[in-house]
């Protein structure tokens, strides 16, 4: 159906160097001012000069963000609204709003309830082309916005479709909330929500060491000269035989064109169901290394990862540096991680990546005390270092061989860009895109699941 429109997105898939992308659809985006300068209306969006203090707009998608600004300002709905962030993937538009909802007990649903079927009837009117919009509420005012805090709400996802059927839906506010894929912290969870036997406290509490934001081109193993040998003779008998060696796979059979595609992180709003649109759109299959607390925020995008029969792999609870920890707290990430992904996905996770890649032989050791293998990579492009997309694609592509094992990112734009030529180049030179099982297994479509 077409969509017309004053403002185009295709400026979004413009900043694409060498990526050919599909037709982009376009969105409305209304002017901003109402007499004002467009230059300081934007400058009020950005919160860098006097008058009303804006949400903060992303800038993935910005005239769309600003569509949305302007149709959540009319309805009077911007109090408490930190974040607007609105991303494609040339198909599919989805949207994220974070607000903060410092309230706790029964007496704060209905009114976050209540906010939620407004902030979504406001943000469908205000972008029609609107596919998916995601709240996250945060319990704290402070702090930003970031994919490992732990004061997390209520979280919240509905479709365009599902927009649709609410705007005919009259009553209260409980029957209309039945439109949303929603998630609630326990200190505020209503009756009729399923109980989540994980939730942490509801202050935030900082992880025994800090969540990892390091560079992933290379691993990092620690360990006196003895084990850093023993260490090097498992990697090299790895990348030789292309086989599980000591619990871990280094990389995949040498004989094979074959290739496993991975990814990190996660589930993340927007991103994540941006990527699985791609990806069902590019006939993939991927492992999801993912993270237990954002597994436990936003269940049902987890449970999206598992019905597009992709592989959900174990990647800590926190995303600390385990070789921070103890050898009790290194346990515990992993196995909270385990019982988040098996009480949302009813899947038992059979692999392991350590943040960051930064390992131990303790960090070895549990991992395979928990019956996981632990995955390593042959190709990390850095695409979550904000690299321009050329630079991206020349990256993944400069180590390709047989057996071996990408490492993406999810909440990465550029690596949405990316994703179908790099497909394209890949089966052209006779590689099969697998998950990790997949690649272990000879292309057998069987998850390493339980």
């Amino acid at each position: 159906m077409h969509r017309s429109s004053t403002i185009a997105i295709i400026a979004f898939l413009c900043t694409a160097t060498l990526v050919p992308q599909p037709p982009a659809r376009a969105v409305a985006a209304p002017a901003l001012g109402h007499g004002a300068s467009f230059a300081l209306e934007r400058s009020r969006l950005a919160g860098t000069t006097a008058g009303p203090r804006y949400p903060r707009l992303a800038g993935f998608l910005v005239p769309v963000e600003e569509s949305l600004l302007v149709g959540l300002l009319a309805a009077g709905l911007t109090d408490r609204l930190i974040r607007i962030a609105v991303d494609t993937n040339g198909h599919l538009i989805a949207a994220s709003l974070v607000l903060t909802f410092p309230e706790s007990g029964p007496d704060a649903v209905p009114p976050l309830q209540a906010r939620a079927v407004s902030l979504a009837a406001a943000a469908f009117k205000a972008v029609p082309a609107l596919d998916e919009l995601q709240l996250t509420a945060f319990h704290q005012e402070s702090g930003y916005f970031n994919a490992y805090r732990s004061d997390v709400s209520f979280t919240a996802a509905i479709s365009g479709a599902d927009a649709a059927i609410l705007r005919r839906t009259s009553g209260p506010v409980e029957l209309q909330m039945r439109a949303f894929r929603a998630w609630y912290h326990p200190t505020i969870r209503p009756a009729t929500a399923p109980r989540n036997v994980d939730g942490p406290p509801r202050a935030h509490v900082a992880p025994k060491a800090p969540p990892f934001h390091g560079n992933e081109h290379a691993t990092g193993f620690s360990g006196d000269a003895s084990d850093r040998l023993l260490e090097l003779r498992d990697r090299l008998a790895g990348h030789l035989r292309g086989q599980i060696v000591g619990g871990k796979i280094y990389r995949g059979p040498v004989h094979r064109r074959a290739l496993a595609l991975t990814f990190d992180d996660g589930p993340m709003p927007i991103y994540t169901t941006l990527l699985l649109d791609s990806l069902r759109r590019e006939g993939l299959k991927a492992t999801f290394f993912v993270i237990g607390q954002r597994i436990r925020q936003y269940p049902y995008l987890a449970r999206a990862i598992v019905a597009d029969g992709h592989e959900i792999a174990n990647h800590t609870y926190s995303h600390v540096n385990l070789t921070h920890l103890s050898a009790d707290d290194t346990r515990e990430e992993i196995a909270r991680a385990q019982r988040a992904i098996l009480s949302v996905t009813g899947r038992t996770a059979a692999y392991f990546r350590m943040p960051g890649g930064q390992y131990n032989r303790a960090v070895l050791k549990e991992a395979r005390r928990q019956n996981l293998t632990t995955v390593f990579w042959t190709a990390a492009p850095g695409d979550h270092h904000q690299i321009s997309d050329e630079a991206l694609q020349q990256r993944m592509m400069a180590r390709v061989y047989n057996g071996g094992i990408l490492l993406l990112h999810q909440g990465i734009p550029a690596t949405l860009r990316m994703l179908p030529h790099v497909r394209e180049m890949l089966q052209a030179r006779g590689y099969h895109l697998s998950t990790v099982s997949g690649l272990m297994n000879g292309g057998a479509s069987t998850q390493a699941q339980r």
